[in-house]
């Protein structure tokens, strides 16, 4: 629940809202909420959300395992416990190790086994932080990812940075569970 934008009930919805948060929860087993409640108070922009979110999480020709190592990265960065409890679950399934998930979570580099995937924390870090990256760190990641796998992971990046900031700017809450990243700093 927001705390902040209040999420729309079916009866409040218009028809084209109440059409896109059907496609939106046969999709998703934690149902509709989050940035996705945001979103549908712009049925033109909760469809383009929705296609591209089917994109990200489906379609691209990332590995999961690559995929969800960068949401993973992505949303803690941003600090976003409501993405970040519907991805670890699906990070540790596509084969992430539990040590780097928690590493992650508290914002310290994982001492990763693959180097497809220090590769790729390293890319998406430096990204992220200082909104560029280095010539070294780009060769680096191309080693492991083509130019298509690329630009999808930037792409990837970018529809979490989104959702992220729409749970962030709302003060959407992680769905009953306790805020990983509050944890972190001894708040309850």
């Amino acid at each position: 629940m927001s705390k902040r934008l209040p999420h729309l009930t079916i009866a409040e919805m218009s028809d084209e809202q109440k059409r896109i948060y059907d496609r939106m929860a046969a999709g998703r087993a934690r149902g509709v909420a989050g940035p996705l409640m945001a979103f549908l108070r712009n049925p033109e922009l909760a469809e383009i959300a929705l296609q591209l979110s089917e994109f990200c999480r489906k379609r691209t020709s990332l590995p999961m395992r690559l995929s969800e190592l960068a949401i993973l990265i992505t949303v803690a960065e941003w600090k976003s416990g409501f993405q970040w409890h519907g991805h670890e679950k699906l990070a540790l399934e596509s084969g992430i190790d539990q040590a780097v998930i928690d590493a992650i979570r508290r914002g310290v580099e994982p001492a990763f086994a693959k180097a497809d995937e220090a590769a790729l924390y390293r890319f998406v870090t430096e990204l992220l932080r200082e909104k560029s990256t280095s010539d070294r760190t780009f060769k680096n990641v191309s080693e492991h990812l083509d130019r298509r796998a690329l630009v999808e992971l930037i792409s990837v990046l970018g529809y979490y940075i989104m959702g992220a900031m729409e749970v962030r700017a709302f003060a959407e809450e992680p769905g009953g569970k306790a805020d990983p990243f509050c944890l972190l700093q001894g708040e309850v």
